[in-house]
């Protein structure tokens, strides 16, 4: 039967001329320069031996086996590129150090940090190094460096078979080889012509589109920053008693020895990987019969395939796990006429990967190559000692089999993988296989948990997760704590407004008339009543009220579009709703006491809607006994108590203001109310905080960073807490620099657990890290990070954040398939799904890394992207819609969304219809009309490209916006003023200052720079934020003064002088 593949014919006569690199030299030779990642290394391997040799036959060997095999006399030509064959480079003699009768270990360490990174130049012969350390008692350490540009691993267990048989007889004859590796070379590139290449191609072009990346392992740095990889090893062995308990069980289930490897191998790297489903890189001896003593060459034939691995179900057992793996693993190989550098390129241009080390974790079995029967290297002489090392990996781990047992071996990055975490993933390996020679364990799902729920060995957490302290929880609901200090002290100042104040007893009195109008208007226990009002004492008097009356309070946003409200209200089923109207009607009855209490800690406090991945929102149910133990835990962790003042700038229909209303109340405080038409201006939160000695401070981070925007911190804060978004460690930084001993607490949790559930007093340290840390679990509470299979992370591993504790809510309103779906059991207790994806650091505390899901955060309002999908598709005219984040500039977060739509539609119309029903938050900066979504490999809609996308839409030179320049002085100075700000080169007269990359803190900053510029320190924030575009900002800042044209021409006047005109003008 003919071949598939072409022949390689011997050519004596051009034996010595050069010839081309394969596709595997090519890459390696690229890896010894800077310009890929990782690189600046050889791909290399270092080992040590030692026992009895004798050396001149032991130098004999080796220049018998450099004269019969072609690659020991092979060297690079630098300027061609092409590799060549030295037809009498020299005769060679092994290096020798003689340490006998000293201390050999300095000079061992020497010897093995010389040899085992070495860089030899490629176009200088040997690419190889071999020392032979002497030692007492007849002994010696023999040290072996090679380069793969010249052999790969079969290669070295060729050689050594070789070395082996030379060493017992030098003088043994044996026939030349009948072919050479340049031979089989050049008939290799003829593979590329053949039938078989092109189904190899078109199968892995196929695979690598919708191949996933590579294990995301807790890496200590980027690798892009690593200049010169320095690589450790760890070695260790099955015995072989148990090694062949293990072979046995896996020709009984019809599987390689390998692929049992491979299996455990992946296991581990599920377990400490962020997802169970990745690809491993797995190198493979790749030598096609061109020739039938192809087989007995030494030289570099290797390639590798990207081997896909799912083990993310949590129920299949490990046997069917290998099995699957073994399937994909043959398929693969029935296509490796395609090299898998080329495979690999083809996923660098498919992922945009370019010069990343895409897949840098590699698992090499060499079991069923063996050098022979007692080889001279690894059994008269044992093996002690071994490292590798390949551009652009991390970890390389090879297997082979030994007289021992099985030996496996793990060689890492030193500055990527510390060395506990490389430990622990060599002991977690070492675990698997072990348990894998019981037969019994095959049938199990899991081999790294034991009978006590811990898993691995390699440190991983227990079943406990991260838990805060025991502390005991008062049977009070939210109010009580207020009651009490309304009796106590009625007269003591509780809420300051600018239209009013408010004693505590005042306050009681009126949420009292409240409580009993609402339930004599039919309010019924239980049952939800709506908060629909603007900022102001008359929030806290409704929510006051509404607890009375023993329901749950709903606070919904007044400023939301009236369909967005009625749409919530009869999602909440109630009628009940306080709003000015009401109010006002609640607040003529008659001093009275309030209704009999019905409410018990465990029934609702609130209803809070959030964002709905589906398009209906979610109302997350909230008991009294969680808020409660948040706030005692807040009040006896940072001293809340009545010498304490609060500035109210969380909107009531954020979780956080809970804090403001029931903690600071509760424990005696006093909170003031920024007026309602300047509820979000900076400059006049700064005037209260002075005016009445504001002492706490509690909002999402960005209000903080227009507060300082505004000027210097108020001198008066104790405490600051900050959540609902990451906290950026510049903004920690400005507050300690600017008021000596503040507390800067960084707070968390969903929504799902109450007001917070973990916090972060900022150190001085933080202030270096790249984010501020989520935390510790307050009181009562817990925190795991868990995989896709419900395991504990291990510490600095990627997982999902579950929360657990009195704080996590009954579940949301009606919506018992989403309820199930979030709120979970496990190991007894009930968990919160969040999400969100979290490590436990070494120190213990919690970092926060993002989404788990597409749900994004902007200016800490949080955003399910499918709830402004659902309204994008609901519009006439739109086919498909998908909307993504706009990153912030600082990686953290987002500043925006941006909607990409299909269809016959206007943007501008679309985006105008969509303000009309949705929340501001909930409206996209941009929408962008596509002919079609752009999809990844396996279908799905590529939310990275559009994200992509969408941050150029919304931050992009002017030259490529079609924009309407400045009409008058006026307009543009305050389009100069905004450019600048939001790190544009021009914005037109009629661009959106959100769309083109605005937010709530840039707007404080422009508002300060035109109140500098255009003299007038009253300027309003509202005439930014109501209009939205410099042409209307213009108009209303005319509207109010029309001298502002004038001043803005002036100013444009002196901003054209140079410095010369300027200084003679304020010469003369």
């Amino acid at each position: 039967m003919r071949s598939p593949y072409p022949v390689a014919e011997h050519d004596p006569e051009h034996r010595y001329d050069p010839f081309p690199l394969t596709d595997q030299q090519q890459a390696y030779l690229l890896g010894r320069t800077g310009a890929f990642e990782l690189g600046n290394v050889s791909t290399h391997a270092y080992y040590e031996y030692e026992g009895e040799l004798d050396t001149d036959r032991f130098t004999l060997a080796w220049r018998r086996a450099i004269e019969r095999h072609d690659a020991l006399r092979t060297v690079i030509l630098p300027d061609t590129g092409e590799q060549v064959v030295l037809p009498d480079p020299g005769e060679f003699t092994p290096e020798v150090v003689d340490l006998r009768g000293a201390d050999p270990e300095p000079e061992l360490r020497r010897v093995r940090e010389r040899l085992s990174h070495q860089v030899r130049p490629a176009g200088e012969w040997p690419l190889f190094s071999v020392v032979v350390s002497l030692l007492d008692e007849g002994r010696s350490r023999v040290h072996v460096s090679f380069d793969a540009l010249i052999l790969d691993y079969l290669s070295w267990q060729l050689l050594i078979a070789d070395l082996t048989r030379f060493y017992r007889d030098p003088d043994l004859p044996v026939d030349p080889l009948p072919i050479t590796y340049r031979d089989y070379v050049l008939a290799e590139t003829a593979i590329t012509g053949t039938d078989r290449y092109r189904r190899a191609e078109e199968y892995w072009r196929g695979r690598t589109a919708a191949l996933p990346p590579a294990p995301r392992l807790p890496l200590a740095a980027d690798p892009a920053t690593v200049g010169v990889p320095r690589w450790s090893s760890r070695l260790a062995t099955l015995p072989d008693e148990r090694w062949r308990s293990v072979k046995a069980t896996a020709a009984a289930h019809g599987l390689t020895a390998s692929t049992v490897c491979l299996t455990a191998f992946a296991e581990v790297l599920a377990a400490w990987s962020e997802s169970g489903h990745f690809a491993l890189n797995v190198p493979r001896m790749n030598r096609f019969p061109l020739h039938p003593d192809a087989g007995a060459l030494l030289g570099e034939f290797a390639s590798f395939s990207l081997l896909e691995v799912d083990h993310r179900d949590p129920d299949v057992p490990f046997a069917e796990r290998a099995k699957r793996l073994q399937r994909t693993f043959w398929t693969d190989l029935q296509h490796q006429e395609y090299p898998g550098v080329r495979a690999l390129r083809d996923v660098a241009r498919a992922t945009g990967g370019g010069r990343r080390a895409l897949m840098p974790v590699v698992l090499t079995s060499t079991i069923g190559f063996t050098p022979g029967e007692e080889p001279l290297l690894g059994h008269t002489l044992p093996r002690v000692f071994a490292v590798t090392q390949t551009p652009q990996v991390y970890l390389d781990t090879q297997i082979e089999e030994s007289p021992a047992g099985l030996v496996y071996n793990l060689d890492s990055v030193d500055a990527l993988l510390p060395p506990e975490t490389a430990d622990a993933l060599c002991a977690d390996l070492g675990r698997i296989l072990d348990r894998l020679a019981d037969p019994e364990a095959w049938n199990a799902p899991e081999l790294l948990r034991d009978a006590e729920g811990t898993v691995g060995a390699g440190g991983t957490a227990g079943a406990e997760g991260l838990r805060g302290p025991v502390a005991p929880i008062p049977d009070d609901l939210v109010h009580d704590a207020f009651v009490r200090r309304a009796r106590a002290h009625p007269d003591r100042a509780a809420v300051i407004a600018p239209d009013r104040t408010l004693t505590y007893g005042e306050l009681y009195g009126l949420a009292a008339r409240v409580a009993v109008w609402l339930r004599a208007g039919g309010a019924r226990p239980g049952g939800p009543v709506a908060v629909l009002l603007d900022k102001g004492w008359e929030q806290v008097v409704a929510a006051y009220g509404v607890l009375l009356a023993g329901c749950p309070y709903l606070p919904l946003d007044a400023a939301a579009p009236p369909a967005r409200i009625h749409a919530l209200l009869d999602q909440a089923g109630t009628e009940s709703v306080l709003d000015a109207d009401t109010l006002a009607k609640a607040l003529t009855l008659p001093e009275q006491e309030p209704p009999p209490a019905t409410a018990g800690p465990g029934d609702l406090a609130y209803v809070l809607f959030t964002s709905g991945s589906t398009g209906r929102p979610k109302g997350v149910m909230v008991e009294h006994r969680g808020m409660v133990n948040a706030l005692e835990a807040t009040r006896a962790e940072f001293g809340v108590g009545p010498d304490d003042t609060c500035l109210a700038v969380t909107a009531l229909h954020h979780d956080m203001s809970a804090f403001d209303l029931f903690g600071v109340l509760g424990a005696g405080g006093t909170v003031v109310v920024p007026a309602a038409d300047r509820a979000r201006d900076a400059d006049h939160w700064a005037e209260l905080a002075d005016a009445h000695g504001v002492t706490l401070w509690n909002s999402v981070p960005a209000m903080m960073e227009m507060l300082l925007a505004a000027g210097p911190a108020p001198r008066s804060l104790r405490t600051v807490f900050l959540g609902g978004d990451w906290v950026p460690p510049r903004l920690a930084a400005d507050l300690i620099d600017q008021v000596p001993g503040i507390d800067v607490v960084s707070v968390g949790g969903p929504t799902e657990t109450t007001l917070w559930n973990i916090w972060h007093r900022v150190v001085p340290a933080d202030l270096d890290r790249a984010t501020i840390p989520y935390g510790r679990p307050i009181a009562n509470t817990a925190y795991h990070v868990l995989d896709e299979r419900g395991r504990e992370r291990p510490p600095g591993v990627v997982g999902e954040l579950c929360c657990a504790g009195p704080g996590v809510a009954r579940g949301y309103w009606d919506d018992p398939e989403r309820t199930d779906a979030a709120f979970t059991e496990r190991a007894g207790e009930r968990i919160y799904r969040t999400g969100d994806l979290g490590r436990v650091l070494t120190d213990g505390t919690i970092e926060f890394v993002g989404r788990a899901d597409a749900q994004v955060k902007v200016r800490g309002m949080r955003i399910e992207p499918g709830e402004v999908e659902a309204a994008l598709r609901a519009r006439p005219g739109v086919t498909a819609a998908a909307v993504v984040g706009v990153p912030r500039a600082d990686g953290r977060g987002h500043r925006a969304i941006a909607a990409h739509v299909t269809g016959d539609v206007d943007p501008d119309a679309l985006r105008d219809a969509l303000a009309e029903r949705l929340p501001d938050h909930l409206v996209p900066a941009s929408v962008t009309v596509l002919d079609e979504l752009p999809l990844t490999g396996n279908g799905k809609v590529d939310r990275a490209a559009l994200a992509a996308r969408s941050e150029a839409a919304t931050s992009t030179s002017a030259e490529d916006r079609e924009i309407e320049a400045p009409r008058t002085p006026l307009e543009q100075t305050i389009a100069q003023i905004w450019a600048e700000v939001v790190g544009l080169d021009a914005v037109g007269v009629d661009e959106d200052f959100f769309t083109v990359g605005g937010d709530s803190v840039a707007a404080t900053r422009v508002l300060v720079e035109l109140r500098e510029a255009l003299d007038r320190p009253g300027l309003p924030l509202m005439a930014l934020l109501s209009t939205g575009t410099v042409a209307g900002m213009a108009d209303a800042l005319l509207a109010q003064d029309p001298r502002l044209g004038r001043v803005a021409e002036m100013y444009q006047h002196v901003l054209a002088l140079s410095d010369d005109e300027l200084e003679a003008g304020l010469a003369g």
